[in-house]
């Protein structure tokens, strides 16, 4: 094989290894519009013994309200880690989210605590 056909299926290949190399990097960010934390723990609610004005004082203001008022909805999102699969696509975040959800009776009162995450 002659040297320029070499030097040329090496420069191709390393195009190639640049291109196909794909990784991962761990990070925990929080998005711009997303809360920072939980502004308190979500255990320290009793059923039964909380209200819902409790609840908004020691939590903030929620991501969501039902129309009945019986349900609060705090959402929380982070970035976990970012994949880059070649050098030529965008990288892809790998995002997380937390849901808070209250549920009160007709009198305002905490029946119930649920907390999921995706």
């Amino acid at each position: 094989m002659r040297p320029e056909r070499r030097l040329k299926h090496l420069g191709l290949f390393a195009l190639l290894l640049w291109v196909s190399t794909g990784c991962y990097v761990p990070i925990k960010q929080v998005p711009p519009e997303s809360r920072e934390h939980f502004p308190a723990r979500y255990d320290e609610f009793a059923p039964g013994q909380v209200s819902r004005a409790d609840v908004m004082l020691a939590m903030g203001e929620p991501d969501s309200v039902s129309t009945d008022e019986s349900t609060l909805t705090y959402r929380w999102l982070s970035i976990d880690g970012i994949i880059v699969v070649t050098q030529c696509t965008p990288p892809l975040e790998l995002t997380s989210e937390t849901t808070l959800t209250f549920f009160f009776d007709e009198d305002g009162v905490l029946q119930d605590v649920n907390i999921t995450s995706s």
